[in-house]
């Protein structure tokens, strides 16, 4: 993958924590739809709802048990980061110019605890009371 991508897709799961959401898992996508990185973050405080129903990740997925090339896995093998090694690789991926693209940057960016002014949030471009919105959730509907 060529570095800085020029688009990339984000997403972010969160937990609670002792002073409010934080970043748990960190996706990255290329232009491609190659997932360029897949990570578990650390909280740095401690955990007082891993909100496992939204995010899909549990103390057991955080939980590190070996290491590969001097970075902790967890049994399934996906990295488990701290919150700066996870800033990071982010910043590896990214530059000022890359497009990131994904639903509610806002908060995926706050948890990240990173400002990036070049971004697509499908948020703001299809809000709830858009057609578009009411479409999708009338297929998601159908589909149930």
């Amino acid at each position: 993958v060529e570095v800085p991508l020029s688009v990339c897709a984000l997403d972010c799961e969160m937990c609670q924590t002792e002073s409010g959401l934080s970043l748990t898992r960190l996706t990255v996508l290329s232009e491609a739809q190659a997932v360029v990185l897949d990570a578990l973050v650390l909280p740095p405080e401690g955990i007082t709802d891993y909100l496992t129903q939204y995010s899909g990740v549990s103390e057991d997925h955080l939980r590190a048990v070996s290491g590969k090339n001097g970075i902790p896995v967890n049994r399934e093998g996906t990295m488990v980061l701290s919150m700066r090694q996870a800033q990071i690789a982010f910043l590896r991926l990214v530059s000022s110019e890359t497009v990131v693209v994904g639903h509610s940057l806002d908060s995926d960016l706050t948890a990240l605890r990173v400002v990036h002014e070049r971004v697509v949030d499908t948020a703001h471009l299809y809000p709830p009371s858009s057609d578009a919105a009411a479409h999708i959730m009338g297929v998601e509907q159908a589909v149930q």
